[in-house]
């Protein structure tokens, strides 16, 4: 998706303790580089929602072929 935030892509590296590895690359000039990071589990809020869904491990889901 293409939006006034800039684009993003991310791949799955590794598991970890409570999360998960992915290397990352925005499109932006203070982003140049693509970087390896940790998401770790952040859970829900009481409503149900993600907590930071963009950087919660939990948000995400693992598609198996």
């Amino acid at each position: 998706m293409s939006d006034k935030h800039g684009n993003h892509a991310a791949f799955f590296v590794r598991q970890g303790m409570n999360g998960f590895y992915v290397m990352d690359q925005w499109k932006g000039a203070n982003k140049l580089h693509i970087s390896e990071r940790f998401l770790a589990s952040r859970g829900k809020s009481k409503d149900g929602t993600f907590k930071n869904p963009s950087n919660n491990a939990d948000a995400f889901f693992v598609i198996e072929h």
